[in-house]
């Protein structure tokens, strides 16, 4: 999850989304660099229900 002090645009941005898609997380990290949270997604520690829901609400990718 984003740094709710160093990152708080995201921390907040995440927080609605996650709140839209009833879905209640628990944050064991904090990051507040983009690169560092895309790090651990593409490393494969993306088996969560928090993320799953994040991911439904992004806009598709274009091809």
């Amino acid at each position: 999850m984003y740094s709710p002090v160093e990152a708080r645009y995201f921390h907040e941005l995440l927080i609605s989304i996650f709140r839209s898609a009833h879905v209640t997380p628990v944050y064991s990290q904090y990051l507040s660099q983009v690169q560092g949270i895309l790090a651990l997604v593409c490393r494969g520690a993306n088996d969560n229900p928090a993320l799953h829901a994040l991911l439904k609400c992004l806009p598709e990718r274009m091809p």
